[in-house]
This record gives C-alpha cells, structure tokens and sequence, in this order.
C-alpha cells in the first residue's frame, strides 16, 4: 500500500488540502501520473489573482490565493539587503511576481535601485511581460540561458522560491547559477529531510485541482551543490506545514541564504 500524507495547510489564512503520496523510483514515473504544473487550470486562476493584486483589490497572491492584508516576508528582506541599497533580482520560477508584489512596498524603501526579473515558463512569461511588466518588473521565458540573464542584466541576487522541489533539472540550474558567481543565492520554501524521497504532491481546491513530482532533498546534500558559496543562514517557512506520515517528519521547508566566497 502506498504512504498517504495528508495535510490542510492554513498559516497566514491560507487554507488549502496537499496529499503527498508515495516514494518513486525515478522523476519520469512520478511525473506520468501527474497533471504537471503548466495546467491551463493553475494559468488561468494565478493571472486572475495576478490582476486582482494590480487593480488593487488584494494586496497579493500566492498559488492564485488571495490576500488582503499586508504581510511581508521579513526573513527573505532580511537577507536580501546590501549597503549599496542595488538589488537587481532574479526571481526564477516566480510565476506573475507573487512575491514581487507581496514585498514591493518595502523594497522600494529600502532600494536606491530596483529591478526584478521573472523567469518562467514561455505562455506565464509572455503574459507577464504584456499585463504586468513595467519599468521596475521584467519577464523572461525559461528557454533562455539563465547564466545569459544574470550576465546581460547585472543580477547580484537570485532568488529560487519554492521551486527546485518541482524541476526535473534542478541540478542543472544550480551549476548554471553558480557558474555565473552571482553575489547571492537565496532559496525559499524547499522541502528537506534525512532522505532523499521523490513524491506525488496533489493540490485541492479552494486552491486549484492540480498535481506533480516533488524532490525531497536530502538537506547536506542541498547544501554541498553550492560550491564556491558560504551558507550564511537558514530558518524554516512560515508558510508550509512539515510533511508528517503519522508522528514521522518526511520533510521540513525551509529557506537558505548563499553569499559568494
């Protein structure tokens, strides 16, 4: 029988239903019984959401939710700040800048320069850039070269926010990052353990019906593939609930800091 783990995820009055099941062999047998994250379904609700948050009629989104109440991410501003008040961001797999608009507030506080870039999949991209793209936000579709980006726009800060878990070519992008010697790495919301476990997370409603592939890092391993870097901090998410199979704990998110030795 396969494992079931059930959670109803409610910090910051976010109220959703994940099940994580099973304990997959390879990428590819997980993702054929998947939906996958490009569903037309998570499209349409995130850029409803998305322009809800630019009429001003919430204060921003998170996976199509909904807030309307300001709440910024203090850890993540915390880390990104730097003396010259320059913060060039590359936030990769940030879908229509859920997190852009959550902390614009306060980044254009604290930044005597502000530029924040999306890379993310070619039709959220393209959306991006006709509805939400200004002097200060930017999009990029994923098919080009993030090593490109960071070189062409003068990134000194790449943010991955809840997002390696769900790529099949993780691996492949922290090389890419790496290699560029960007400044500074941070990561966000990313599901380790004692052991490296690829899972079925499936997403219910009021969120949206959707599943796919998740990587569970093992957290030394994580950490090893930053090589070049000194991790500076690390602290667990205020937003996402452990992984729990009865009293066991499969996975804890949590959030790591790099900066360029």
């Amino acid at each position: 029988m396969k494992d079931i783990l059930i959670k109803i995820s409610s910090r910051l009055g976010m109220y959703k239903i994940l099940e994580y099941t099973g304990n997959y062999s390879s990428w590819d047998e997980a993702r054929k019984k998947t939906k996958g994250y490009d569903a037309d379904e998570i499209f349409e609700k995130v850029t409803k959401s998305a322009l809800t948050v630019t009429k001003g009629d919430a204060c921003y989104e998170r996976d199509s939710w909904l807030y309307y109440e300001k709440e910024y991410n203090y850890p993540l501003l915390f880390h990104m700040q730097n003396s010259k008040g320059i913060y060039r961001v590359l936030d990769w797999g940030g879908a229509a800048a859920s997190t852009y608009f959550q902390n614009r507030d306060m980044l254009n506080k604290m930044a005597k320069q502000l530029k924040w870039f999306v890379i993310e999949q070619p039709h959220f991209a393209s959306w991006g850039e006709k509805n939400l793209q200004d002097e200060n936000l930017i999009f990029y579709s994923n098919n080009v070269k993030t090593d490109e980006i960071i070189k062409r726009e003068g990134i000194n800060i790449v943010l991955l926010s809840a997002v390696i878990h769900y790529l099949d070519f993780a691996d492949a992008l922290i090389e890419q990052i790496i290699s560029s010697k960007v400044e500074k790495i941070i990561i966000e919301r990313t599901p380790v353990g004692c052991n490296e476990r690829i899972m079925i997370e499936t997403v219910r409603e009021p969120i949206y019906d959707a599943s796919y592939p998740i990587h569970i890092f093992e957290e030394d391993e994580l950490v090893k593939k930053f090589k070049g870097y000194r991790m500076v901090a690390s602290w667990k998410s205020l937003v996402d609930e452990d992984i729990m199979r009865r009293k066991e704990t499969i996975a804890t998110f949590k959030s790591y800091v790099f900066e360029l030795q």
